[in-house]
């Protein structure tokens, strides 16, 4: 009959096998006077009992009073196994700071040999290219091999941060690589790939990938801070100007694009999206994140022009005019969709706006975040409707004119609703006629 120590063993390794499944294993292993907790790991490799294995020697005492924390130890250890694919004693180590495992790890040298080898790759690119590609991968170098040295490729990225993005400045004191900049997206993206041919091609362990694209978006290049981001909207009287300062420069095409995304609200990706069909505008799907890629593919919507005083009818007969080949796309923006990728349509938007000398007047001593973007011209529909219009829309119109969530339209315009607006809403409340019987 199993002894009372036995008894409280079978219990942990029943409760460890049930949160954390097979390839667990513990056991006492006396060291001095004490027993201490060793744990194996054995990885699954369809290799039945040839599967390798690995142990580490904790510092925990192995008594039945220390139960609930080895249980919580090795659901740890299994988490990070698991999220990380980092070993059992890379993951004992994050978890503890435990640097007396009895199992040597591989050391972190070689990142300049690496380096080196991956820019010998690169060497058929342009001199500017390679000159870009040399300062990323010194930086990261540098970032991989400070003490403390990160643990990891997540580690990496936010001493990255902390170290560079967030310090490195420019002569006149601007942060030379600000939040959601192309400067940081590049180098990320840069880094992201030497750490993969580290792994794939130098043998480094794989806790080096670098972590996807979202999460080095939303934590690095921080390109999501929606709270931060101000609405400058392309008021109504603004957009007429630049539509009449376009038309007797000629420049028709663009025109139309700035038409579209003003009159009928359209977000500047959508403009690779749309297309007319009996005078109708339609709008395939370009906003796509990781819920609705699981989702079918909604059908193109219908959308509605709300044209500015000044521009009566104008949607309308662009959308006309486009479907019987009066008008045309700008050709950067033809190519740009003929490479089905949305973003590169909104750059290629942005590349032409941003050179024309209306925006650069109207963006003068304006900060960064302040300046007119092509988005401005969906932002200015969006305050059209809540602000400049005489019969004022109700939120749930505006928010199903923009295709987008009423909780969306709230979290994203709120702040054009003002005390002035609100009181002139309460003055002119009308009550509903009683319904006869």
């Amino acid at each position: 009959m199993a002894n009372r120590e036995d008894e409280w063993i079978q219990i942990l390794r029943k409760n460890i096998r049930l949160f954390n499944g097979k390839g667990w294993s513990i056991r006492g292993i006396k060291s001095g006077k004490l027993k201490k907790l060793q744990i194996t790991h054995r990885i699954d490799d369809g290799l039945q009992h040839e599967n390798p294995r690995e142990s580490i020697l904790t510092s925990i005492e192995f008594v039945q009073q220390n139960s609930p924390d080895i249980q919580t130890l090795i659901k740890d250890l299994h988490d990070l196994i698991n999220e990380r694919k980092v070993s059992l004693v890379e993951a004992y180590k994050i978890t503890t700071g435990n640097s007396e495992s009895k199992i040597k790890t591989k050391s972190l040298g070689g990142w300049i040999a690496h380096a080196k080898a991956y820019k010998e790759t690169k060497s058929d690119r342009r001199e500017s290219t390679l000159k870009d590609l040399n300062f990323r991968l010194e930086l990261a170098c540098n970032v991989l091999n400070a003490q403390p040295k990160p643990r990891n490729s997540k580690d990496f990225y936010l001493k990255l941060k902390k170290q560079y993005f967030d310090k490195a400045k420019k002569p006149n004191g601007e942060i030379k690589n600000p939040k959601g900049g192309n400067g940081r997206l590049r180098i990320c993206n840069d880094i992201a790939a030497f750490l993969k041919y580290s792994v794939l091609e130098k043998g480094e362990n794989t806790r080096w990938l670098a972590p996807d694209s979202t999460w080095r978006r939303e934590n690095i290049i921080q390109t999501n801070d929606k709270d931060n981001e101000p609405k400058v909207p392309l008021k109504s009287q603004e957009l007429v100007n630049f539509m009449n300062i376009l038309e007797k420069e000629g420049k028709h095409s663009f025109r139309l694009v700035v038409g579209l995304m003003g009159c009928f609200g359209l977000r500047p990706a959508e403009i690779g999206a749309m297309y007319p069909e009996r005078g109708v505008l339609k709008i395939g799907t370009v906003k796509r994140n990781k819920q609705s890629m699981q989702k079918k593919k909604s059908p193109p919507k219908k959308v509605s022009a709300v044209d500015p005083e000044g521009l009566e009818g104008e949607g309308n007969k662009l959308v006309m005019r486009y479907e019987m080949g009066e008008l045309q796309l700008p050709l950067a923006v033809k190519n740009a969709i003929a490479t089905g990728n949305y973003k590169k349509v909104g750059n290629a938007i942005r590349q032409i706006w941003n050179r024309h000398w209306y925006i650069k007047q109207l963006n003068k001593n304006r900060k960064k975040g302040e300046r007119y973007v092509p988005y401005s011209c969906r932002h200015g529909f969006s305050y059209r409707l809540h602000c400049e219009v005489e019969n004022r829309f109700d939120v749930r119109e505006i928010a199903k004119l923009m295709r987008h969530k009423p909780k969306t339209h709230m979290e994203n315009y709120n702040e054009w609703v003002d005390e002035e607006s609100l009181e002139i809403l309460i003055k002119n409340i009308r009550y509903r006629s009683p319904v006869a019987a």
